[in-house]
């Protein structure tokens, strides 16, 4: 009677469940190997995804923002053209954007013992 090596090892392994026991063990291994823990790397994929929606939304604002100032051109060329500047108003004051804070000279070192 012969004997199949591998056929054992898999009824040995799957029944003692094992199997499920090595891929955790695999898994933290893993993870522990790129010094990234499971709540860490959820918590990088969940600012990643708010950042490509705020990028997303910005642009999308600008947009629509540049669409209606041409809307806008048209119309004051529309009442221009037709005798009607004296109704315009003026262009309004626009907010000046804030400038950029300034960085650290030195990024933050750790401190060791």
């Amino acid at each position: 009677m012969e004997i199949n090596l591998v056929a054992l090892i898999v009824a040995v392994v799957g029944a003692g469940g094992f199997g499920v026991f090595a891929r955790e063990i695999v898994s933290v291994v893993t993870l522990v190997r790129n010094g990234v823990s499971a709540k860490e790397s959820r918590r990088k994929n969940d600012l990643v995804a708010q950042r490509d929606y705020e990028y997303d939304r910005a642009e999308t604002e600008a947009m629509n923002r540049r669409i209606l100032a041409e809307h806008v051109s048209e119309l004051r060329r529309l009442l221009i053209e037709n005798g009607l500047a004296s109704i315009i108003p003026k262009w309004p004051d626009l907010k000046k954007i804030p400038p950029r804070p300034a960085e650290p000279a030195t990024a933050p070192t750790k401190e060791t013992s």
